[in-house]
């Protein structure tokens, strides 16, 4: 045997066991897209973190079923930590199940367990940060609808205020999503599916600044550590990834300019009463890893959109928009601060982990 192939058999050898779980939602869909002439199958409710560890670990995947038969769940080799990537409560409540059980069994670290993430439901998240310093979280309920006029009566019932965002659950991305402005704009309701599927209702708080742009960061917090993912403005209110960077296209450099100055300020510190936000939230959510979507107000408060673990926020790079240095530079911090999670977990162990 060679020396190089010396190096590296101690290179894999030295590498920790790490089981990732990914799950189907619990109608078992699926897509399946093309991509460099290569069939794949892309399956949502994940925090889609493998790709980018897997090179630090010995690491394999498990898919979890989401129907309600019985499957026999092979796991391989025994795991020394397993990362649970099922992510979305709405969606996923078998899967979540499921990666319980073989939590519970397999007796070793759990990063994310499926037990705390089914706990992340927006209504769930909205009870526990009420009151919490530092953090501005509008009420959400949740309730099944049938007929537009029956959103009224919902907020009549629970003391909701107008405008109101009302949203199936399940849904991202700005879908299935409508705000109705008064008890007499119901009209938006119309193009949503009211099939008594259940719906969040939160009120909606306007964020729109003197210039009369809408901003949105997304916040991830790794074991407590809060990382800028992004800083998106747009003219319209239901501000997403996408649209945002086709805005700043459209616009010239000065909206790229605000998020690499955002970047540049909160890149290792923040106002000291967003600190406090972040302890809080991490400590009600009780999750190793998830996402904050959130306005930041002068006052260093941040006005909550969305707090859970299914955010994709090591997405890949989209060739169609300019390659920024200071993204580029947080996802790899990212990525090496989840290494550093992991590593952490391994409780007592001590391994050298470079890809």
């Amino acid at each position: 045997m060679s020396s190089g192939q010396d190096l590296q058999l101690a290179s894999s050898l030295s590498k920790p066991q790490v089981l990732f779980l990914y799950g189907l939602p619990d109608d078992n869909d699926a897509k399946i897209v093309i991509r460099n002439g290569r069939r794949e199958m892309v399956v949502m409710g994940s925090s889609n973190v493998y790709p980018s560890l897997s090179p630090y670990f010995k690491a394999h995947e498990v898919l979890l079923m989401g129907d309600a038969e019985e499957h026999e769940i092979r796991l391989g080799p025994r795991p020394q930590l397993v990362f649970n990537q099922i992510s979305d409560p709405d969606t996923h409540t078998i899967s979540l199940q499921r990666a319980d059980m073989i939590c519970q069994q397999a007796g070793v670290p759990i990063i994310n367990p499926p037990r705390l993430v089914a706990g992340t439901r927006r209504e769930v998240i909205a009870a526990k940060l009420q009151g919490k310093p530092g953090l501005i979280v509008p009420q959400t309920i949740r309730r099944p609808l049938s007929y537009p006029r029956q959103a009224v009566e919902y907020a009549e019932q629970s003391g909701l205020r107008f405008p109101l965002l009302v949203r199936r659950c399940g849904a991202h991305g700005g879908k299935q999503l409508a705000k109705l402005d008064s008890a007499d704009d119901l009209d938006g309701l119309h193009a949503l599916a009211l099939d008594g599927s259940d719906f969040y209702f939160t009120e909606y708080v306007d964020c729109r600044g003197e210039d009369g742009m809408y901003r949105k960061c997304r916040i991830a917090l790794v074991d407590g550590r809060p990382l800028l993912i992004h800083w998106l403005l747009h003219e319209e209110w239901n501000v997403h990834t996408v649209m945002a960077r086709e805005y700043a296209l459209a616009k010239g450099g000065s909206l790229a300019e605000e998020e690499a100055q955002a970047f540049e300020r909160y890149g290792s510190d923040w106002p000291e009463r967003t600190k406090i936000a972040f302890h809080h939230a991490w400590q009600a959510v009780g999750l190793d890893y998830f996402g904050m979507d959130c306005f930041l107000n002068q006052a260093g408060d941040l006005l909550i959109f969305e707090i859970n673990a299914n955010m994709n926020m090591l997405p890949p790079q989209r060739n169609r928009f300019p390659r920024q240095e200071f993204r580029v530079r947080r996802r790899e911090e990212l990525t090496q601060a989840l290494v550093a999670l992991v590593q952490s977990r391994l409780a007592g162990s001590s391994f050298s982990l470079t890809p």
